[in-house]
């Protein structure tokens, strides 16, 4: 139950940006065109880590990889909600790509 609740937690992260970027450009005061690079860094991040925190998992194993990855998308949420600056805010969606990558790992 708790690996669906993360996939689903993780589902609805990367679909909820798209919906967002409009926010965020206004928010940040930078071109819609940039925010683009929140989508961009995630899925990158993500996608480029999966399969190394899946092989990680199976040397340490896949429930300390769960839980690490937990702690780094909280993490990544939580640099994200405070972020003073847009840089800052991509930083922020890039550690919390790493953490959905060590969740679905």
């Amino acid at each position: 139950i708790i690996l669906f609740l993360c996939s689903l937690l993780i589902a609805f992260d990367a679909s909820s940006m798209s919906i967002s970027l409009p926010f965020f450009s206004e928010a940040f005061g930078v071109q819609l065109s940039e925010t683009q690079w929140a989508i961009t860094a995630y899925m990158l991040a993500m996608a480029s880590t999966v399969l190394v925190f899946a092989r990680l998992g199976d040397h340490v194993g896949h429930r300390r990889i769960l839980k690490v990855g937990t702690l780094v998308f909280a993490g990544g949420a939580l640099l994200s909600m405070v972020a003073p600056h847009f840089l800052v805010f991509i930083l922020g969606r890039f550690v919390l790509a790493l953490g959905a990558g060590m969740i679905d790992g």
